[in-house]
């Protein structure tokens, strides 16, 4: 009967052990799962982020939230550009190295394209507009168009004229953009 009560403990305690090892293993698939997530969120699709560098951006025209008009022609000395969308977290995350960036170049040098409603863009006018001429336009919009824009964040170098110097999606890249 000793023996039977022995098993019996033993077995039960197998049994939990064997229930919070697979608590610990769902758990950290759950962690994996949102990593994997964000991961993909990240990612960079094949092919070019915008206009091919060396290429001229598309004629156009278009309003800054100032009521200023910019075109391919404002570009008469380098110019930074940067796209984001609204609905974008990695945009949200990636605003402050733009607009840290920004800083380093005159506002009438800087573009900054907001692609969303007027009231989604408000906090990224807020924070863009001290540092660039700002324009809010709906996703595939007359300037993302121009510039060719598959993916937000996207950021530019521009040579006079318009002409895509370098280019990416993370902002990480601005400074090396900033010395060719």
């Amino acid at each position: 009967m000793g023996i039977l009560i022995a098993v019996l403990v033993l077995v039960g305690a197998l049994l939990v052990l064997d229930l919070v090892l697979t608590f610990g293993v769902i758990k950290r698939l759950r962690t994996h799962s949102e990593l994997i997530g964000k991961a993909l969120e990240n990612r960079v699709p094949a092919g070019p982020v915008m206009v091919a560098e060396g290429n001229l951006v598309a004629d156009f025209t278009a309003r800054t939230v100032d009521g200023v008009e910019v075109s391919r022609s404002s570009f008469t000395e380098q110019t930074l550009a940067g796209f984001f969308a609204v609905e974008c977290d990695t945009c949200i995350e990636k605003l402050p190295d733009f607009v840290e960036h920004a800083k380093d170049h005159p506002r009438d040098h800087v573009l900054a394209v907001v692609q969303g409603d007027a009231d989604g863009a408000a906090e990224f006018v807020a924070r863009l507009a001290p540092v660039a001429r700002v324009v809010v336009e709906p996703v595939g919009g007359v300037v993302s168009k121009a510039f060719e824009v598959r993916g937000t964040p996207v950021v530019a170098m521009l040579g006079p004229g318009g002409r895509v110097v370098a280019a990416g999606f993370q902002p990480e890249v601005l400074p090396r953009l900033a010395v060719r």
